[in-house]
């Protein structure tokens, strides 16, 4: 089989990567750049960006346009990102909702 582990395809995998890793300021570089670069990003770079940035806003932005393009299957990951959100809490300037 010719699979290599180290091999990252693109930009958003990287920075998916760098999330998983708890590298969330690289991650956030990554995807500004690709947001430059392509004048947008995906609804799942927006959601990449929101757990990166721990806003939700930008999660259920992901969430929006996957379900007004009727992409329902893409929404599970962003929506169980918002429940463990909602569930545990996130610090904004000004305090934790």
């Amino acid at each position: 089989m010719l699979f290599c582990k180290k091999t990252i395809y693109h930009s958003a995998e990287k920075s998916f990567l760098g999330i998983i890793k708890g590298n969330y300021k690289n991650a956030v570089e990554i995807l500004i750049d690709l947001e430059k670069k392509n004048g947008m990003l995906t609804p799942m770079q927006y959601c990449y960006l929101g757990i990166s940035k721990n806003d939700i806003s930008l999660i259920e932005k992901s969430i929006m346009v996957l379900e007004c393009a009727s992409n329902r299957f893409y929404c599970r990951l962003p929506k169980k990102i918002v429940v463990e959100f909602d569930r545990n809490g996130i610090v904004y300037e000004g305090g934790a909702i």
